[in-house]
């Protein structure tokens, strides 16, 4: 091209001559062509070199935009690069229940891989079935534990001894004789467990067995009875009470009472001749004398009683008692009068008692026989209970009715309604 341009330039300068003409237009189509050429052999070149500039242009506007890779930070043989992408929820998350002041300390369940803790003791005697004759197991001794534990201590005390009888190669025999052991001290009235508990052998714990409502009372106690009777069509009557206990089986009392023989001062004794606790049962003989007012002016009385006592386990008790008394008068003409009756205490709880009773009263009146009978009902209540095993401290109030039957006495007495009050020393 230089070689055309250098060529050219000369004869530009110079004055066309006719000659020399046609070889100059021939030369100009030649370098036409030449450039023409070049140019057509130049574009392509040079338009992929422009595309290639601008291609790397915009990668590195892209690079710019998008700010540095993820990949750029990571560390040579980073562990993070073998976890998995984390995945998209395919539902909303769900309502947290759980404590969220629970530790993971909260967990009291054993780590030992399901080993079973044994917290019996390893010096417990126990056998599934017995292994010879004479030997117990472990149900036997305590359905038979559980049996005598309702006992009073006598009662398990003998059951104990018949226990170790029937099986006298018992695993369980030490606990027994230690528990036997026990059992005695309490009998012979000895202190066990805490300082100042005692308890008393069943043959001299008191019984606190029911009052009469108009008979006689069989328990031999210390208290204080009073009472009043308001009845048709014109009675009224009267009764207090003192009576003391001498002894555990026997008692003195002195009194007045007005009754259907009129006014009388009575005084006596009464001994139980049996009182066992354990079997809730009291025999009573008593012996009272008075002074009475009819049907004549002061004579002397004397009443001998017998009297049973039987408590059952009905509630928090029922007792009930029966009792018949010989009475002579000693007057012009002299005779005998019969006395007595059945009374029935039923104790619903420790405040509430409800009582019946029936009293007989009858002698031979020249050639008839006198008779009045009645019948009693009514409630007793405990507004104050006992303060020790005696019953001291003890105060029941009852009221109840009286309604004669099977009588040919009408005129002065016809029914009546009774209160009175019972307060145990």
């Amino acid at each position: 091209m230089r070689a055309a341009f250098d060529t050219l330039s000369p004869d530009a300068s110079a004055a066309p001559s006719s000659g020399t003409r046609p070889a100059s237009r021939a030369r100009a189509l030649r370098l036409l062509f030449a450039l023409s050429a070049s140019a057509l052999v130049l574009s392509p070149a040079f338009a992929a070199g422009k595309d290639k500039k601008e291609k790397t242009e915009d990668d590195d506007s892209t690079d710019m935009t998008e700010g540095p890779s993820r990949d750029d930070f990571k560390e040579k043989d980073d562990p993070s690069d073998d976890e998995p992408a984390p995945t998209r929820l395919e539902q909303g998350d769900s309502e947290d229940d759980s404590d969220p002041d629970a530790k993971a300390d909260d967990d009291f369940s054993d780590d030992n891989g399901g080993d079973d803790l044994d917290f019996r003791d390893e010096s417990e005697q126990e056998t599934v079935k017995a292994r010879e004759p004479g030997e117990d197991t472990a149900q036997i001794y305590r359905d038979f534990q559980k049996k005598v534990s309702e006992l009073n201590t006598d009662e398990e005390q003998i059951k104990w001894e018949q226990y170790l009888e029937k099986y006298p190669k018992s695993l369980f025999r030490d606990r027994i004789e230690t528990r036997m052991d026990e059992l005695s001290n309490e009998m012979f009235g000895e202190r066990i467990g805490n300082e100042g508990s005692s308890s008393k052998d069943a043959a001299k714990r008191e019984i606190n067995f029911a009052n009469g409502w108009r008979l006689m009372g069989v328990d031999p106690v210390s208290k204080v009875s009073a009472g009043f009777e308001m009845g048709i069509p014109n009675w009224f009557g009267l009764h207090g009470d003192f009576e003391y206990q001498v002894m555990r089986q026997m008692s003195a009392h002195a009194g007045v009472n007005h009754g259907i023989a009129g006014w009388e001062i009575t005084g006596g004794a009464k001994y139980a001749l049996v009182k066992s606790a354990r079997t809730k049962s009291i025999l009573t003989a008593a012996l009272d004398v008075g002074l009475a007012t009819k049907p004549r002016n002061l004579y002397p009385t004397v009443a001998p009683t017998l009297a049973f006592g039987q408590r059952f386990d009905v509630l928090e008790g029922l007792d009930v008692a029966v009792q018949v008394s010989v009475i002579p008068e000693f007057h012009q003409p002299f005779n005998l009068r019969y006395t007595g009756g059945l009374t029935a205490e039923l104790r619903a709880n420790e405040i509430v008692y409800a009582f019946t009773e029936t009293q007989f009263n009858f002698r031979k009146v020249e050639s008839s026989l006198f008779e009045f009978n009645t019948v009693s009902f009514g409630l007793r209540f405990v507004p104050k209970k006992k303060n020790n095993d005696s019953g001291g401290g003890r105060a029941v109030v009852g009221i109840g009715a009286n309604v004669p039957y099977l009588h040919d006495y009408w005129s002065l007495y016809q029914g009546a309604v009774n209160a009175d009050l019972n307060y145990y020393l």
